[in-house]
């Protein structure tokens, strides 16, 4: 028995030690890394789309956007999240949205950013 329960502490910190849970950004990590990827970045503690949200970010390249949103807490995002993909039912760009506890990515971009987005939210651990 002793075995098993040593075997189960030793998965979980290997787990633990390997990233597999990733910690939320800050809307400052949010800023910082995006402008390492070469993207103009701009926030704000004032939302007209929720009175929910708390900090959100703009980062800004080319001809497209990809927005950071942190809310009062998880379900919001999640709401925010589902309210979106429903609104974007007949959208032809691509979309998406990548949550992580409060936090939420939003894209909805040409499909020809597709690619390029998808590997920076990738670098940002999303």
């Amino acid at each position: 028995m002793k075995k098993i329960g040593y075997l189960s502490f030793i998965g979980f910190l290997s787990i633990i030690l390997t990233g597999c849970f990733n910690k939320a950004l800050s809307t400052t990590d949010f800023k910082s890394k995006m402008e390492n990827l070469g993207y103009t970045v701009e926030t704000s503690t004032v939302s007209e789309e929720s009175s929910e949200i708390t900090e959100m970010a703009t980062a800004q390249k080319d001809n497209y956007e990809i927005k950071f949103y942190t809310f009062t807490n998880s379900g919001t995002a999640i709401e925010f999240s589902e309210s979106l993909k429903e609104s974007w039912a007949n959208e032809t760009n691509y979309t998406n949205t990548h949550r992580n506890d409060n936090t939420l990515i939003v894209v909805n971009v040409q499909e020809a950013y597709k690619n390029q987005v998808q590997k920076d939210i990738k670098e940002l651990g999303y």
